[in-house]
C-alpha cells in the first residue's frame, strides 16, 4: 500500500477543554513570544466551535515577569474591577510603586467619583509589621541533626531561615530587590530558571 504523504513529525496533542475528548487536533505552526516559543494546535470537535490553543515548547532562559491576581480595592473589597494602572516612585531607589484603578460595579457607587473610578496603592507588607505582638515557639526550637532545613512550604524550595532573615530586612527598610539578589547570593542559585519541554 503507498504511503500518502510523509510522517508528521509533530507529537499528537489532545485538547485541554475534557469535553472534546477524542477531537481532531492538527498543528497550526509554531510562534514566538516573550514567554517563549508556542505551538499552535486548532480543535474541531464534534458539536462544538472549532477553536485554537497554544501549548508552549521552549522557555528561554531567563526569569518571566508573573502576572498575579490584582488586589482588591480596600474600599469596594470584590464589587468592582480592578485594573493595573502604572507605577511611580524613584528608580534610584529601587523602589516602584503598583498603582491600581477601581472601577465600582454599582452605578450609586461610580457616582462619589468625578470620573466614576478611583485610584489606589496597596500598602507595603512592612507597613503591617508589628513588634512584640506575638512570640513563635517554632522559631526557637531545636531541630535534629537529621532533620535538616525546614522550607516555607511543601511546594518551595526556599528554606525556613533565609525567607525569615528576607523579611527582617524587608521590614528594615532594604528594597524588595536588595533583598532578592541577597537571597540568590546567599543561598548560590542562579538567576535562571531551566527550560521545561512540554510533550508536544
Amino acid at each position: 500500500m503507498a504511503q500518502l504523504g510523509a510522517p508528521s513529525t509533530t507529537a499528537k496533542m489532545a485538547c485541554p477543554n475534557l469535553k472534546h475528548m477524542g477531537s481532531l487536533v492538527k498543528s497550526a505552526g509554531t510562534r514566538t513570544t516573550k514567554a517563549g516559543q508556542r505551538r499552535d494546535y486548532r480543535c474541531r470537535a464534534v458539536g462544538f466551535e472549532p477553536h485554537k490553543f497554544s501549548v508552549v515548547i521552549d522557555v528561554p532562559d531567563e526569569p518571566v515577569a508573573v502576572r498575579g491576581v490584582p488586589p482588591r480595592c480596600p474600599v469596594h473589597a470584590s464589587a468592582a474591577t480592578i485594573s493595573r494602572w502604572g507605577s511611580y516612585g524613584a528608580l534610584a531607589d529601587g523602589v516602584r510603586r503598583q498603582r491600581y484603578r477601581c472601577e465600582p460595579t454599582e452605578p450609586a457607587e461610580r457616582a462619589h467619583y468625578p470620573t466614576g473610578v478611583h485610584f489606589f496603592t496597596p500598602p507595603l507588607p512592612r507597613e503591617h509589621v508589628h513588634f512584640g505582638g506575638s512570640h513563635c515557639e517554632d522559631c526557637g526550637e531545636r531541630l535534629g541533626v537529621h532533620r535538616g532545613d525546614l522550607v516555607v512550604a511543601r511546594t518551595q524550595t526556599w528554606n525556613l531561615r533565609i525567607v525569615a532573615q528576607g523579611l527582617f530586612r524587608v521590614a528594615f527598610g532594604e528594597p524588595y530587590g536588595a533583598v532578592g539578589r541577597w537571597a540568590w547570593e546567599v543561598t548560590g542559585r542562579q538567576r535562571t530558571r531551566p527550560a521545561k519541554l512540554s510533550a508536544a
